[in-house]
C-alpha cells in the first residue's frame, strides 16, 4: 500500500467491510524505500 503513514494505511483498511465486522485484523509495518532492490537487479 502506498500511503504517506501508517496511519493513513490504518484508515484505509479500517474502511473494509471485513475489517468494520470484526472478521479480519491487520499488522500493519512501515517499510522504507527500496532503492538498495535497484543494485541487486542489474
Amino acid at each position: 500500500m502506498s500511503v504517506g503513514s501508517v496511519d493513513e494505511a490504518k484508515a484505509a483498511v479500517d474502511k473494509l467491510p471485513l475489517t468494520e465486522g470484526g472478521l479480519m485484523t491487520f499488522e500493519l509495518t512501515p517499510v522504507g524505500p527500496l532503492k538498495p532492490l535497484a543494485s541487486l537487479i542489474q
